[in-house]
């Protein structure tokens, strides 16, 4: 059973000095060539202003690799993860993207809980060590995000803070949508698009 747990505004904030401060591995030969766009201004550091808004997604397929452990090493796994896929023949359906899951404001670094992700459609079967769910459907906050990966944690301040101006409670799994491949493209011009579910009476 996967387990939700609720993130408040304050400690889901201090995720902006922790997660993802390292770059998800990558080689030209394993990152998938597919381009996805997110419909709102890309916002870029210092982050004065992000530009946010909602949307319900939809319920998605995905293989992962569990990741219990330090956030930083969570992205450097995504080239294991494209690897696996490709030596099982998933039939990948968009780009990598990572959840996490617990706030490591309160969570010791060796027991944060992700999981390295991609979409896939149609019939697959995985085999250990990657394993097979569906993302559920939710009302999420997003935004884009440009520029390197270590910063885009350093919006999700932005983001809260559209999220508590509309009285929305944040939940995990966070979700960090790599859309660009930085195999390809200089860091500069990196996009990552970031999910925060919600619900009302935050």
């Amino acid at each position: 059973m996967r387990l939700i747990v609720a993130f408040t505004i304050a400690t889901t904030a201090s995720l902006l000095s922790t997660a993802c401060v390292s770059s998800p591995g990558e080689t030209p030969d394993t990152w998938p060539s597919m381009a996805r766009t997110v419909d709102v201004p890309t916002s870029f550091a210092p982050f004065d202003v992000v530009h946010v808004q909602w949307k319900q997604r939809l319920a998605e397929p995905y293989i992962y690799l569990d990741h219990i452990g330090d956030y930083r090493q969570a992205g450097p796994r995504i080239a294991e993860l494209m690897t696996q896929a490709a030596d099982q023949g998933a039939p990948i359906a968009g780009p990598p993207f990572i959840l996490f899951y617990d706030d490591p404001g309160i969570t010791p670094a060796s027991a944060l809980r992700a999981r390295i992700a991609i979409a896939i459609e149609g019939d697959f079967t995985a085999r250990a060590p990657l394993y097979l769910d569906t993302l559920d459907g939710a009302n999420v906050a997003y935004a884009a995000i440009g520029g390197p990966f270590p910063d885009v944690p350093r919006a999700y301040s932005g983001m809260l803070e559209y999220m508590a101006s509309r009285g929305w409670a944040a939940r995990s799994p966070i979700r960090e949508i790599y859309l660009t491949s930085p195999a390809n493209t200089p860091p500069s011009e990196l996009v990552t698009e970031v999910q925060i579910p919600w619900y009302p009476g935050g």
